[in-house]
């Protein structure tokens, strides 16, 4: 008896159409060889299953499908080859589709029925699905003094969305572009990463714009002058030509308005970084922390037409979050990832534990030991270390667990894939809601129907939005299956 690892849904196909040669005709048709699909099984020390399994009596492997045999893709034996290695099977975060351990012997064969479906390899659920919710988070965190803002994980570490959201961006970075980079395709890879951040620069403008308007609306209305002035809008009325010149060079940021800004100096700041990945990732770490020392000592972007602080993150500060990003998808390309001691996942939980007990006793000392500032503060603006250590240990914590596999495995998880897929309309959409939510919390003096309201209304307006654009994505004939990664187009 030999037991097959299949999706659930594949089960009663595979029966009632001939068992082996139904899965074996699947294949052909996807254009993957019996050595592709073999590559594409997890490794003998793998502890953690993927799908369910079940039992076929009476099915016995065949003999290997003629390579030189054409299908209706093109010839099997020219389909490019899927390079695989043990190091990005092991479980984790960060870990490929692993199924159960192989039983021994010759006849033995194992598939990976998600590739075989798709006709590509997967992408990892992980990175969307805590895209996604750090965007929810970060909604909720935008309408501030709701019930449901005492339940976001900033008020039980030291980092928040914006953290993890900055590290995804670098990894999400390094898997788009690094591979064709440094294969020598350097011109083409830096139009995109430039494009790419004309395209937030512009998403920018526009929700500037729309929030602004919103902004005016809400204090004509409530005929309430300080509206303007708590979302940073009152330098536009006091100097509005000069508001014009500093909202387009990104020197003038409102409130809630300041993260886009941020995303657009860091990819274009990526050519460079990435090269230096490129080149070494250790010497690309030590550039990147360079030039946040410089951010502590003063580094900054500078402010127009000067009216306090507009950089409420400092680029040149969180580009080491975002180099660290670039490492880690680097590490997964290369499949070589960085082998920590093993006391490193001990010390990560301790250190969790103890932003937590930071976080709730809410300790801000005036100064440690005569250190500097940054060593010991809980300072967002520059991301001081401790938040930076503090988003580390949360992703050495996650990398530890099956999470890939739980997403795989739980279907309701689904609408946190669509939302960090399509992470920039959401995160504009979010954006405009959160403003909106804010205007109507002033009208409604803080009542608890009307939070209810604006969170779960705008979470799932969020969601529709993404599911329409993941729909419109994968085609209007095309299922979007939870927890199944769509190919790419």
């Amino acid at each position: 008896m030999v037991r097959l690892h299949l999706l659930p849904q594949d089960r009663q196909a595979i029966m009632q159409h001939g068992g082996r040669g139904a899965a074996l005709e699947r294949s052909r048709e996807c254009g993957r060889s019996a050595q592709e699909r073999k590559a594409q099984c997890c490794c003998q020390n793998s502890r953690h299953r993927a799908f369910p399994t079940f039992s076929a009596p009476g099915w016995r492997p065949g003999p290997e499908p003629n390579l030189n045999k054409t299908s209706r893709l093109g010839p099997l034996r020219d389909e490019p080859k899927v390079a695989t290695n043990r190091s990005c099977l092991q479980k984790g975060a960060f870990a490929a589709l692993s199924s159960s351990r192989p039983r021994p012997g010759p006849r033995h064969r194992r598939t990976n029925w998600i590739v075989l479906m798709t006709g590509r390899p997967e992408r990892l659920l992980i990175v969307d699905a805590c895209r996604g919710l750090a965007l929810a988070t970060i909604f909720i965190n935008h309408v501030p003094g709701t019930l449901f803002e005492r339940f976001t994980h900033k008020n039980f570490g030291l980092s928040d969305s914006a953290e993890i959201f900055v590290l995804l961006a670098g990894f999400a970075a390094a898997l788009a572009y690094l591979r064709p980079f440094r294969d020598g395709d350097v011109a083409r890879q830096t139009f995109r990463m430039v494009s790419r951040a004309v395209q937030i620069y512009t998403a920018h403008l526009a929700v500037i714009a729309i929030c602004g308007a919103l902004v005016a609306w809400a204090s004509l209305a409530l005929q309430d002058p300080r509206v303007l002035e708590a979302m940073n809008f009152d330098a536009v009325v006091a100097a509005p030509i000069e508001s014009m010149v500093g909202i387009a060079a990104l020197g003038l940021q409102p409130s809630y308005l300041n993260i886009l800004p941020l995303y657009v100096v860091l990819l274009l700041m990526a050519p460079a970084l990435m090269a230096l990945v490129a080149l070494n990732r250790w010497a690309a770490l030590a550039v990147s922390a360079a030039i946040y020392g410089a951010a502590q000592a003063g580094f900054t972007p500078p402010s127009y037409p000067g009216m306090g602080q507009a950089w409420f993150f400092n680029p040149f500060a969180w580009q080491l979050l975002f180099t660290t990003g670039l490492c880690m998808g680097a590490a997964v390309i290369d499949k070589r990832p960085l082998r920590l001691p093993r006391a490193v996942l001990p010390l990560s939980v301790a250190y969790l534990l103890f932003g937590l007990v930071w976080r709730q006793l809410e300790i801000y000392p005036d100064g440690v030991f005569g250190l500097p500032r940054f060593l010991w503060d809980d300072d967002k603006h520059l991301l001081s270390l401790p938040r930076f250590l503090h988003v580390l240990s949360l992703t050495v914590v996650a990398s530890s667990l099956p999470v890939e596999t739980w997403l795989r495995r739980t279907p309701w998880t689904a609408p946190l894939g669509w939302l960090g897929r399509h992470s920039l309309p959401v995160f504009c959409v979010g954006t405009i809601l959160a403003i909106c939510g804010q205007m109507l919390r002033i009208a409604g003096d803080g009542d608890v129907r009307v939070d209810v309201a604006i969170i779960v209304g705008g979470l799932v307006l969020q969601i529709g939005l993404a599911w329409a654009l993941e729909w419109n994505r994968s085609g209007a004939s095309a299922r979007v299956v939870p927890g199944l990664a769509q190919p790419q187009r």
